[in-house]
């Protein structure tokens, strides 16, 4: 429900374009009208073709842009069904024009034409072009946005999991152990040193926290200064 004033926005948008953009095509033909007469029929117009406009970006939006992402497989298929598609929504959109939008809101002022004019089928090709590619981007850069969120998401996720680890690993338990296999592996291979008894390097710093971690970290202090 929240999209649904974007989309309201959207539509609207794009209708009051097409709308000044066939009020100034028809400057010349609607001369003798008012400016207001001349708006509402180019607002009749516009709205009397937006419905095959919807039906087309809708199913382009959310049915084959879908599929072209998804099934990379299926790619020319699905590229040739969408301009299928354009085609028959391109027919439909000059059967409306010529046989209803033009004998009703013209009133004979300006004749339709021949259905089959090439002029006026690359005219209806810009027209379902301009509103169905712009709705395609503006899907695509929403999709490319989200992307992007769940991308910073999971490296955020993975940054706190690294964090976590090492928290982990700075545990004094750990810290413990680690020293004291340092300290093991130290006595093995040493043949000249003995480390002082564990009983007098206690009594001599007196420790009452933490008391391993820096017995080991003595005797490894001292192992060393003893190379």
């Amino acid at each position: 429900m929240k999209r649904v004033p974007l989309h309201i926005l959207f539509w609207t948008l794009y209708l009051a374009q097409d709308t000044a953009f066939a009020y100034l095509a028809d400057a010349g033909v609607l001369s003798h009208l008012t400016s207001l007469a001349r708006i509402v029929i180019a607002l009749k117009v516009c709205v009397g073709l937006l419905l095959p406009k919807i039906i087309l970006v809708y199913f382009l939006v959310y049915v084959m842009l879908e599929k072209i992402i998804k099934q990379r497989e299926k790619l020319t298929l699905n590229i040739l069904y969408t301009v299928l598609v354009f085609i028959v929504t391109l027919l439909i959109y000059r059967i409306l024009e010529v046989y209803i939008i033009y004998p009703f809101t013209y009133e004979g002022i300006r004749p339709p034409g021949k259905y089959f004019n090439a002029v006026s089928f690359l005219f209806g090709l810009m027209d379902l072009g301009f509103v169905s590619g712009t709705a395609i981007a503006i899907k695509v850069i929403k999709l490319q946005f989200i992307a992007k969120e769940k991308e910073k998401l999971l490296i955020k996720d993975k940054l706190e999991t690294e964090l976590k680890f090492l928290k982990n690993q700075t545990n004094p338990h750990f810290l413990f152990n680690t020293l004291n296999n340092i300290y093991a592996e130290s006595v093995y291979k040493s043949e000249y040193f003995q480390f002082p008894d564990d009983n007098q390097i206690i009594n001599q710093y007196n420790l009452k926290s933490f008391s391993k971690i820096f017995l080991i970290l003595n005797r490894f202090h001292i192992f060393l200064l003893s190379l």
